[in-house]
């Protein structure tokens, strides 16, 4: 209810710009969403006997009711969230139709209709835009905001080129916090559950003076991982195959017979007693006690676990109101996260082993614990054995964090500090014409280790590879908007938009056998990037009649991306590299109110990403630049209000023309590494095999007969983007309400060249084609007055694939559709002061996959992400 009070008090100013003023009642009462949504409080429905109310957005820089925006958008107030349990920027995938948003700890992926980005270098921007209070978020790396204290949550689908221009290729999340009322209200919250989650937040709301008002809020969360990482001789101990480990499998030595191809010795085990003294202390190490100890795991075979979590974070906001035609607020923000490494669970294990793993094994695995390649497989081709395989559904895994053949300890889990400052004012020129300026820098600062957020991500006790990854970002931005109305017919804004930011990005990368080998040295990183970009904007709204209204919107873009590279070992370029930009984006629409309560618009627009240049260059020849991407967008759209306002229908259909669409692709290099050009890439059908299977450079090139280099060069993979989403909102009666959201989206390519790299085989899905939500929740008022709210969601994610997109996807390439369930029951006291919630997530403990994929430069199992187990939690909150 504060929340909602709030926001009205914010907005009771009399602004002559907003054609659509919202309605003091509707606000007064909270906001039920358009589509996927209700009515945020059970009291707030019964007091419009039932009828959905109106829920005004910002989306175009003006208020307005959402039924009459026209634009594919779903906001969240955040009662709403609440009651979905939705805390943080990757759980809104549930709820908007064709979004496919991924957790990957503090970095999520995120998408909508069908454009994502995949890659957190810097070198990428991405492809949906975050504003928090107006400040875009320039980096991918840690996205996952902690959704508290605020105000609402704005979705919008599709290119957002003009009003929010800064690479909103698929659209734009809009974070808007809950601003300073002098009120002297607060509450706190207290939230315990499952895997020891403890999280704590608060609030409080005063007067300084008269006219100066101050917010500060606060969340701590701590919660233990999910997937628990063994110590792997421990474990066959205690399962009764100690052999597996090397304990009693009568391998007690090893004695050399030969070398590999790189001059490495290559051994084979002498054969002893099994059991014998000799064979016991030849064998994979367990860990000593005094190292249980110190982690705090004294009993067992249990070292920790992954995906657990350890974040705090606080704003403080001051407001000026002392005027009744300035306002200006003031925030500072601070998040510090420590918490576990993602983590990887093992989807299949190897059925073989190349010939650098297996020289690897037996020169360097097999002479210090007697572990052989059969180890590793089973010695069979099911890819569910070997000494490491452990069912997925356990959880379980052998990692350790650290290495066992040089004892280097890797465990740096997932640290982030992000903090900033930001000043926002709003000043009413004239009655028609008001001003806005945002301001604000930011750093973030991040430490990972592994890949994929592991150590190795490959589930077994050995380091074949790790990542250390220190990333340091800066970022500077200046906005600045005229709104005003004109003729009485024109709501216009124009602005200018300012971004310069600077990162640093420090990787090391070791893969282990090819170190050893004397194939690959450590490759390290210390890359540097800066960023700046300037652009000018303006939208209308013409209204042709009181129906009838037409939009139009251009942004000019002038971009400087400057890239300075520095591979140790590998690649060091002494002049930056650097590549300038300048752009056009446009917008144009119709709407037409049918009814008072319904209407239909058309719209096409376009938006960009930024170009940028290849990431993971083996040769200086490499360091090649790609293009910007684009996107056309086509939408058509039906927002109507039916049964005195009791039942919500929004539809948007959409076209768009994806191009350039900017894709890697895997290759080899055939021109020497210090070639001024890498040539043509090669691709395994143009390479010569080799009676040994190996694939070379083919006659006439210039490392004919040799394997040349990888070649990751980026093409151009044009496709088309289409589909359709649909909200719903129902009251049926005044306590019940009933929500349903569906997005489907197809892509399709004029490529039908199998061989191409542009080619994309029709049943390869990089997104599910489909997703669904679902809702209900009865309010039942109680003798007492208060209100007992039982609440059931789904949500519903459709199959995709992994793997090579140009070829069918088999079995293994599939990532099976899931339906998730969330039950949630809330009682609310009579004076509405407090609020306690019994909540339960994935409650019929659904095992799921959110990716898998073969582990990048090799490894020793084909590593997956899965969703999160069944958990319940308990949730106190007193409001003051």
């Amino acid at each position: 209810m504060h929340l909602a009070l709030s926001l009205f008090e914010d907005r009771i100013r009399s602004r002559g710009k907003a054609r659509c003023r919202p309605r003091p009642l509707a606000l007064a009462v909270g906001a039920a969403l358009v589509g996927g949504a209700f009515v945020t409080g059970p009291q707030q429905a019964r007091a419009q006997g039932g009828a959905l109310e109106e829920i005004v957005v910002t989306s175009r820089y003006r208020e307005e009711n959402m039924q009459q925006t026209p634009l594919a958008v779903s906001a969240f107030t955040a009662e709403t969230l609440e009651v979905r349990g939705i805390t943080e920027i990757e759980n809104l995938g549930d709820l908007v139709p064709n979004a496919f948003i991924r957790p990957s700890g503090t970095t999520p992926f995120v998408g909508i209709r069908g454009k994502i980005n995949g890659d957190v270098f810097a070198n990428f921007e991405p492809t949906t835009a975050l504003y928090i209070d107006g400040t875009y978020w320039g980096r991918q790396v840690g996205m996952n905001f902690d959704l508290y204290d605020i105000d609402r949550v704005e979705v919008l689908r599709g290119p957002q080129g003009t009003l929010f221009g800064k690479n909103a290729l698929a659209g734009a999340i809009r974070i808007v916090t809950a601003r300073p009322q002098g009120d002297d209200t607060g509450y706190a919250e207290l939230t315990y559950g499952d895997y020891n989650q403890v999280e704590l937040r608060g609030m409080f709301d005063v007067a300084l003076s008269e006219n100066w008002y101050m917010r500060v809020t606060g969340v701590s969360k701590k919660q233990d991982g999910y997937i628990d990482r063994l110590d792997w001789a421990c474990q066959m101990k205690l399962e009764g195959t100690p052999e597996l480990a090397g304990y009693g499998d009568g391998i007690g030595g090893a004695t050399q017979v030969g070398v590999s191809p790189f001059g490495t010795p290559i051994y084979e085990p002498v054969y002893v007693e099994p059991g014998s003294e000799a064979d016991m202390a030849f064998a994979f190490p367990e860990r000593q006690q005094t190292q249980k100890d110190e982690i705090g795991h004294p009993d067992g075979c249990s070292f920790g676990t992954f995906r657990g979590t350890d974040s705090q974070g606080g704003r403080v906001q001051l407001r000026w109101a002392g005027s009744d035609t300035v306002d200006v607020v003031m925030s500072a923000d601070v998040t510090e996260e420590d918490s576990d490494a993602f983590g990887a669970l093992m989807y299949q294990g190897p059925s073989s082993l190349s010939a650098l793993d297996q020289w690897w094994i037996r020169g360097e695995v097999l002479p210090r614990y007697g572990l052989t390649p059969e180890t590793f497989t089973g010695g069979t081709a099911d890819p569910r054995d070997g000494a490491f395989w452990r069912d997925p559904r356990s959880y379980q895994v052998f990692e350790t964090l650290d290495d066992p053949m040089n004892d280097q300890d890797f465990d740096k889990g997932a640290q982030v500090r992000n903090w900033g400052v930001s000043l926002n004012v709003e000043a009413d020129l004239t009655d028609l014409m008001s001003l806005t300026y945002i301001g604000s820098y930011r750093e973030l600062g991040s430490d990972f280790s592994g890949r994929s957020g592991t150590t190795q991500g490959d589930s077994t006790p050995f380091d074949y590879i790790h990542n250390y990854d220190t990333f340091d970002h800066t970022q500077l931005q200046h906005e600045v908007r005229l709104d005003g109305t004109s003729f009485g017919k024109l709501d216009w804004t124009v602005g200018a938009f300012y971004f310069d930011s600077k990162d640093q990005n420090h990787v090391n990368v070791e893969i282990e056998p090819l170190t050893f080998l004397g194939i690959f040295p450590t490759k390290i990183h210390r890359d540097r990037f800066i960023n700046t970009n300037r652009s000018v904007f303006a939208h209308t709204v013409f209204h042709a009649t009181d129906d009838l209204a037409v939009t139009g919107g251009l942004r000019w873009t002038d971009e400087e991306r400057i890239y300075q590279i520095n591979q140790l070992g590998i690649l060091v370029l002494n002049d930056p590299l650097e590549t300038a930009a300048t752009r056009t984006d446009w917008k144009l629409g119709l709407d037409y109110n049918l009814t008072d309560e319904r209407m239909v618009y058309a719209s096409m627009a376009t938006g960009f990403r930024s170009e940028g240049f290849q990431p993971r260059p083996w040769t200086p020849s490499q360091v090649l630049p790609f293009d910007q991407e684009e996107v056309l967008s086509y939408e058509l759209g039906y927002k109507g209000d039916f049964l005195d306002n009791r039942l919500r229908m929004n539809i948007a259909a959409f076209y768009e023309e994806y191009d350039p669409r900017v894709i890697s692709v895997g290759a080899t290099q055939c021109n020497l590494f210090d070639a001024e050009d890498p040539g043509p890439p090669f691709f395994d059908a143009d390479l010569v095999q080799t009676p040994g299977g190996d694939l070379v450079c083919p006659p006439g090139t210039p490392m004919a007969g040799q394997p040349g280099f990888n070649f990751s060069p980026y093409v151009s993979a044009p496709g088309i983007v289409q589909g359709i989403e649909i909200e719903l909102t129902a009251n049926p009666t005044d306590n019940l309400t009933l929500s349903y959201t569906l997005g489907h989206n197809q892509f399709e390519t004029d490529e039908t060249d199998p061989d191409s790299p542009a080619y994309r085989h029709p049943d390869a899905l990089l997104q599910p084609e489909t997703n669904m939500s679902a809702g209900i929740q009865y309010d039942f008022v109680l003798g007492n007055g208060g209100i007992l709210s039982p609440r059931l969601d789904a949500a519903y994610q459709g199959q995709n694939t992994t793997g090579d997109p140009t070829i069918a996807p088999t079995s293994e390439n599939i990532i099976p559709s899931y339906t998730l369930y969330n039950a949630r029951l809330t009682y609310l006291s009579p004076a509405e002061t407090w609020r306690a919630s019994l909540a339960v997530r994935n409650l019929t403990d659904e095992f799921y996959w959110y990716a898998f994929a073969s582990p990048t430069g090799g490894g020793f199992s084909v590593p997956g992400s899965p969703g999160a187990p069944r958990m319940w939690s308990l949730s106190v909150r007193r409001e003051f």
